[in-house]
């Protein structure tokens, strides 16, 4: 818990709640340190050491706030690369041509963005509908 204490007292308290990494950045942000040989992140450290999870596990540590330089444990959470993804998405942060309707609560292709309505597959979010209509489409033309 040293090394912890340690991290914590180098952050910088801002208005808005979150406590910054004031040293070494990776070119989108993220705060990172050499942690047991291996240049870690700030925001997984802290997160790995206060819920007492491996920094070996495969968990996602995820921004509340979106603010990558951010390792405030309060303003963290853990997730997956499905809620990961999806959290992307409703930050309006995913490169897909199709960011923009999810924003707005709608698929580029105009079917709602709700929970019943999308499936995470290899980092995508997809439309169930759209995946429904073209498998009917399919079966359709094989006949």
């Amino acid at each position: 818990m040293k090394e912890l204490q340690e991290i914590l007292d180098k952050l910088v308290v801002k208005e808005n709640g979150c406590w910054e990494w004031p040293g070494a950045r990776t070119t989108k942000g993220y705060g990172h340190i050499h942690w047991n040989g291996k240049v870690c992140r700030v925001h997984r450290v802290v997160y790995c050491i206060i819920n007492g999870i491996s920094l070996e596990s495969e968990i996602i540590v995820m921004h509340k706030c979106d603010n990558p330089p951010c390792s405030n444990p309060e303003h963290l959470i853990g997730g997956n690369n499905a809620d990961n993804t999806q959290d992307m998405y409703w930050k309006g942060r995913g490169k897909s041509r199709t960011n923009l309707g999810y924003r707005k609560g709608y698929f580029g292709c105009g079917h709602p963005y709700v929970e019943d309505n999308f499936y995470h597959s290899r980092g995508s979010v997809l439309c169930k509908i759209c995946i429904k209509e073209r498998a009917k489409k399919r079966r359709s033309e094989g006949k």
